[in-house]
């Protein structure tokens, strides 16, 4: 029984909502490093928390290392 409501709650590529909304934002913040923009425009842009921005160029920058 849950297990069906479980898979109603994904979408196509198996991410619930929340999911696909922190993959949109993450690769958000990707797209604007990518063009020059300072974690401070990019909290400005994207109205995200500059802590949660912050957090994110991290990852981002363990990951290219």
């Amino acid at each position: 029984h849950n297990i069906k409501r479980r898979e109603k709650r994904r979408n196509e590529k198996g991410l619930t909502q929340r999911e696909q909304a922190q993959k949109e934002k993450i690769q958000t913040i990707k797209t604007l490093l990518a063009q020059g923009y300072k974690q401070v425009e990019i909290v400005k842009q994207t109205g995200l928390s500059k802590s949660y921005v912050s957090e994110i160029v991290k990852q981002i920058k363990a990951e290219s290392k």
